[in-house]
């Protein structure tokens, strides 16, 4: 048998041990009835995608300008945008809230002692002084400042 795998991996005609590739219309069904549950969502955001798919598997192209999600050159992926705005949202939240300045709130940031924190520490707040003030003041360089 070690003979045999050897030879599979230098011969691309041998047979190889993996699962069959998944029926590209059984796949499609499966798309359809997702749609067809996103329909009837009450949500806005789950019709946009619905209709999005469904254009996609009628017409081809590109999934995520159908979507909406297309971002232009040198823009940040929208996940990284959303997060983003998370962060900056909540860090303003705190300096409203505590009144606190750019420096406490750093440290606490990078000590990770209460919640706030640590939910900051996840979105990848900075611990830095000059970069929380930065963000604050709205003056991020390269990041979405944006509320």
């Amino acid at each position: 048998m070690p003979d045999r795998r050897r030879a599979q991996w230098f011969d691309p005609i041998a047979p190889i041990d993996r699962p069959p590739e998944p029926d590209p219309c059984a796949r499609a069904e499966l798309v359809l009835q997702a749609i067809e549950l996103l329909r009837h969502y009450e949500r806005p955001g789950a019709r946009l995608v619905a209709e999005g798919l469904a254009r996609w598997l009628s017409e081809g192209g590109d999934l995520a300008r159908l979507l909406g999600l297309r971002v232009r050159r040198g823009q940040r992926a929208p996940m990284t945008a959303l997060r983003l705005r998370a962060r900056n949202e909540l860090l303003r939240e705190l300096v409203a809230s505590r009144g606190a300045a750019p420096a406490a709130l750093a440290g606490e940031i990078a000590a990770g002692a209460t919640p706030e924190a640590r939910r900051l520490r996840e979105l990848g707040a900075p611990t830095s002084p000059r970069q929380v003030a930065r963000i604050l003041s709205g003056r991020a360089r390269g990041r979405d400042t944006s509320s």
